[in-house]
């Protein structure tokens, strides 16, 4: 549900290429920027937006039922044209109030520092510190032995990203913001995973918590030296 910028793939393939050495034909790799990619631990933040909207499903789940990626098709095509594809048409859509940070008010994006974004120069830049526990931004890895496993019990809909950032986090990660480039929210239909684990958290409100809880006693354990650098507005709440 998330479409990139038209030139986020030639960016991020700059940066990979980039990491073996900067060459005449990699414009735009710079000998800093290849010295992070060399990093085994370095996590490409790439900012998210979302253009504002709602589709509406029909009443009578009669008519849904087989028809329904006919509706998400048609309420995916109705939003297209408002889809900014680079940073200029990006921030007039935000001028004009169509679109916005990725769910601003979640404590889930702001680590990534937008105001930051918009005035970066260089193509890389480094976060030196976090806003939360919930940071769940998008990132490019490289896989390596060092990148850790995603958590089987987390699946479905609720913390995976946040759990796996997390870890991430603990196991020495440095995460860079990616200039210009963004990836985008376009409206569509109700999740049928978020409405389950949404009814789940009303009947047995703990069993993600309590999870998460013990998701993170192991990963203190296991990376006992790592402290989360905390920015002076932090917020507790994971």
């Amino acid at each position: 549900d998330f479409l990139p910028s038209e030139g986020l793939y030639a960016a991020l393939r700059k940066l990979i290429v980039g990491r073996h050495g900067p060459r005449e034909d990699v414009a735009g790799a710079s000998a800093g920027d290849a010295e992070v990619m060399r990093r085994d631990a370095t996590a490409v933040v790439v900012p998210a937006f979302r253009l504002k909207g709602r589709c509406r499903e029909p009443n009578n789940d009669a008519i849904l039922g087989p028809h329904r990626p006919r509706y998400q098709l048609k309420c995916f095509e109705h939003y297209l044209p408002r889809v900014p594809r680079h940073s200029q048409a990006l921030k007039k859509c935000l001028e004009m109030n169509w679109c916005e940070q990725f769910c601003p008010n979640c404590h889930t994006h702001g680590s990534t520092g937008y105001p930051a974004w918009w005035a970066q120069q260089d193509t890389l830049r480094r976060i030196e510190c976090f806003d939360s526990m919930r940071y769940e931004p998008y990132v490019v890895v490289e896989r390596t032995a060092r990148l850790p496993p995603f958590d089987e019990h987390y699946f479905g809909y609720g913390k995976n990203k946040i759990q796996w950032i997390t870890h991430l986090q603990h196991a020495g990660f440095d995460f860079h913001v990616l200039k210009e480039e963004f990836v985008i929210h376009v409206p569509h239909y109700p999740s049928v995973d978020k409405d389950e684990w949404v009814q789940a958290m009303k009947e047995k409100p703990h069993d993600t918590v309590d999870w998460h809880i013990r998701f993170l006693r192991y990963v203190h354990k296991t990376h006992p030296n790592y402290t989360l650098p905390r920015c002076a507005n932090f917020y507790e709440y994971m």
